[in-house]
């Protein structure tokens, strides 16, 4: 079960238990769905774990520290600020050293990238338990690329 692309993050605990019920009415209903023997019905969210590939999984994942290769090898730890027409814009994050004192990017590169949808070959969110304190902010900041995009898909 996933959400709508418009929405962040994934569905909670409520949303799966009523889809779960609808969908099990559903078959209880109607033999010809899954016949008639008893069905052992499981109802789950993609879970964290999940790589995102399609442009709505990137859409939803806005704000969250994503680990991204793109096709020529490069690695980045990124956060995803947001998806304008077919471009992420991330902010590196360099992480954390083994005494947990936050890493410096390398001089000269840059803290954002901006990388076609085309180009990535892997990615997938890092579980963080401390997101930025400034995260609200970076969101607003890039917001007006996100929503100008929004407002031109819905006009054509």
């Amino acid at each position: 079960m996933d959400l709508p692309e418009d929405q962040l993050g994934s569905a909670d605990l409520d949303t799966v238990a009523a889809a779960s019920r609808e969908l099990s009415e559903m078959v209880d209903a109607d033999d010809t769905l899954l016949g008639s023997a008893p069905v052992l019905l499981e109802v789950t969210t993609p879970g964290a774990d999940r790589t995102l590939a399609d442009p709505r999984h990137f859409r939803r994942s806005r704000g969250r520290l994503l680990a991204l290769t793109t096709a020529d090898g490069t690695a980045y730890r990124a956060r995803l600020l947001t998806v304008d027409g077919e471009q992420l814009i991330l902010r590196q994050e360099p992480g954390r050293d083994d005494r947990g004192r936050p890493l410096k990017l390398v001089e000269g590169t840059s803290e954002r990238l901006q990388i076609p949808l085309a180009d990535v070959a892997t990615a997938h969110v890092e579980i963080e338990f401390d997101p930025p304190a400034d995260l609200a902010q970076l969101l607003a900041d890039a917001g007006s690329t996100d929503a100008d995009h929004t407002a031109a898909t819905k006009e054509s």
